[in-house]
């Protein structure tokens, strides 16, 4: 949280996009780290703590302004949906940590080994499961169902 408030106070003078931009990439990379522990929880506790910062700093953009106007303004809806910290239309949001999947990490069975012709089958499915994953999350984004 620390590199989140050093970005956000550096960013007094810049614009959402550039903010959204450059948030992205901490907060996708934080939750991927951690997303193969139980972390659901921390996950939205991170998440309500980054919403209250950047409350703050569009507090601190606007201060004439009241709460409806900046919620309009800087958090957009889809129907019943909150789509969060979004620019209008959608077109760049703010990535949110609790969305990521949680996958668990299967370990390998200890007795397994590549060189014993027992486990062959059992260590080519491991592969394809593993590719197929990867496929599945390069065209559909991340899946539990694995």
């Amino acid at each position: 949280m620390d590199k989140v408030r050093n970005i956000l106070k550096f960013a007094q003078s810049k614009n959402q996009t550039w903010l959204i931009q450059t948030l992205n990439p901490v907060i996708r990379g934080w939750a991927n780290y951690y997303r193969h522990i139980v972390a659901k929880t921390t996950f939205g506790k991170i998440d309500d703590i980054l919403w209250s910062l950047l409350w703050t700093w569009l507090k601190r953009r606007h201060p004439e302004k009241g709460r409806r106007w900046i919620d309009h303004q800087y958090f957009q809806r889809r129907g019943l949906r909150n789509l969060g910290f979004t620019l209008p239309k959608g077109r760049l949001e703010l990535v949110e940590g609790f969305k990521t999947p949680i996958r668990r990490h299967v370990k390998i069975k200890g007795q397994a080994h590549p060189s014993n012709p027992k486990w062959t089958d059992y260590l080519n499915e491991r592969k394809t499961r593993s590719k197929l994953q990867r496929e599945w999350d390069r065209i559909y984004g991340p899946c539990t169902a694995w």
